[in-house]
């Protein structure tokens, strides 16, 4: 049915938002959308890039942390290196990442000057490993990650005639961030995951190794997931499926893995990173659910994509079991994923390409859900912006603009169009690597992809807006294009998943 602009809000949507419009907070979406934009515009603190714009990034590494203190006090003796550390008093450093990243890149080269640059995996320049972690972390905060990838080939003695399958205190940590950066660059790889479950237990305390198996699983079915090929018309639905398949069974074992502490003297942090870990885990366990479920579908030549229920039951066991883990910003974050998962799940429980067919009742549920996630984002953006310190907070930017999107194909499934079409504007902002001095890698980009797919077809439902509607969808080839590797082609689904890391879930925000 053609919607007129004076159309706005019917009944389905109603039912959530119109109950704020008697309390005259219909606005507090748009609102949020506001407060995000401005945050992300200005960096959220005294301390930016040269551009004033923000240098968030969606996953982070943590390599610093697995530098020797000894090895740190040698190195942090070089200016280029102390001028990229926190102060005394533990407040972050002064310089932009974009001046830390050439600051140590002086730096590199300096202690290249000191041995042949081989690393400490088969070489001896321990000091130029150090730097060199320091390094892939700024550059992965930035979306650099094919350099990031480099770099920590170079640590691992990749090219140098070393093998990279050493086992010693940081070599899964490696293989850890070398699973991710290449994940984020352009996928279909998964050696550096397979390595990092090979390393993953040898640790003599049970609950840590079960921490990093998890982890390390969780690595490893999501570089799988990345090698399913959408873009091959060769590839069949019930081979992709059947590929979905392991990976939802790997991904059960790493929720499995990190469901309880194994000894009863576990600390508090640890115990705190496996719960957390295990939502992760779930969230990622209920995204593969979903892809199987489409997938095995689609084999079967239904048309009609049933609720992936037992997703639905992941992400609610996984909010169920970080209740109490209050004001801590990485659990508000997961918790934003969860409710996003939840609706997307049921947005898109409907026959493909169709986004008009959906319940009042669901309609609902995802209107809170969606809402939610937005919420929680905005939270934990304030809280860590008072600080001043912008470049470690988790996947802030990207998160934020795929909360947008859900909360605005809510207002366009309710017909509320001028509302929508607001929102997907301020989702793009988000999402567009231009507007930002960083990139947010393929999720971003499948994102934006079809933020725009659901702004044209908004406009075609729009009196008058054909135009405009070809014009979205001519966006959306156009991102598309942009798409690196074998994430061509991928569903909307996958942005849901999240490649996380130990040093992930023990990040400060504040």
């Amino acid at each position: 049915m053609m919607m007129a602009a004076s159309q706005r809000m019917p009944s389905a949507i109603g039912v959530h938002v119109g109950a704020r419009r008697a309390t005259g907070s219909v606005t507090s979406d748009a609102r949020l959308a506001g407060n995000l934009l401005r945050m992300f515009s200005s960096g959220g603190s005294t301390r930016s890039d040269d551009n004033g714009t923000s240098t968030l990034h969606p996953t982070g590494l943590g390599l610093s942390r697995q530098i020797l203190p000894e090895v740190m006090q040698t190195i942090s003796a070089l200016p280029e290196v102390s001028a990229v550390l926190p102060n005394g008093e533990s407040l972050p450093p002064t310089l932009s990442l974009a001046k830390q990243i050439s600051s140590l890149k002086r730096a590199e080269e300096i202690f290249q000057q000191f041995g042949d640059g081989a690393s400490g995996r088969g070489g001896s320049n321990v000091h130029l490993d150090a730097v060199r972690m320091l390094l892939a972390d700024r550059l992965c905060l930035v979306g650099k990650f094919e350099e990031t990838a480099t770099c920590i080939e170079s640590i691992l003695g990749m090219g140098n005639g070393w093998e990279a399958n050493g086992i010693d205190e940081t070599s899964f940590e490696l293989n850890l961030a070398l699973a991710k950066a290449q994940f984020y660059s352009g996928g279909g790889i998964t050696s550096a995951a397979e390595r990092a479950v090979d390393t993953a237990t040898e640790v003599e305390d049970a609950d840590t190794a079960a921490l990093r198996q998890g982890v390390a699983l969780n690595a490893l079915a999501l570089s799988k997931l990345s090698c399913m090929d959408y873009a091959n018309e060769s590839s069949m639905p019930e081979e992709l499926a059947n590929e979905a398949d392991e990976c939802r069974e790997m991904l059960s074992m790493a929720t499995s893995v990190l469901n309880k502490p194994t000894t009863n003297g576990v600390s508090l942090n640890l115990a705190q990173s496996l719960a957390l870990a295990q939502a992760a885990s779930s969230s990622n366990q209920g995204i593969s659910e979903v892809l199987y479920t489409s997938l095995r579908v689609k084999a079967m030549g239904y048309e009609k994509v049933p609720p992936a229920e037992h997703a639905l039951k992941y992400w609610k066991n996984a909010l169920s079991q970080l209740e109490g883990n209050d004001n801590i910003p990485i659990a508000d974050i997961i918790r934003s994923r969860l409710h996003s998962n939840i609706a997307m799940s049921l947005l898109g429980a409907t026959i493909p390409g169709d986004k008009t067919k959906i319940g009042e009742e669901d309609l609902k549920i995802v209107s809170e859900n969606a809402s939610q996630s937005l919420k929680l984002l905005d939270g934990v953006i304030e809280r860590s912006s008072s600080v001043g310190d912008d470049t470690m907070r988790e996947a802030l930017r990207i998160v934020s603009g795929r909360s947008l999107h859900l909360v605005a194909d809510c207002y366009a499934r309710g017909e509320s169009a001028v509302t929508a079409e607001g929102l997907y504007q301020s989702a793009l902002d988000l999402l567009n690597d231009e507007k930002h001095n960083n990139h947010g890698g393929p999720l971003a980009l499948i994102e934006s992809r079809e933020v725009y797919n659901s702004y044209a077809l908004l406009c075609a439902n729009w009196e008058k807006r054909s135009r405009d509607s070809d014009t979205m969808k001519e966006k959306a080839e156009q991102v598309e294009e942009q798409i690196a590797g074998c994430w061509r082609n991928k569903p909307l689904t996958y942005s849901g998943l999240w490649l996380f890391s130990v040093g992930d879930l023990q990040m400060s925000y504040y």
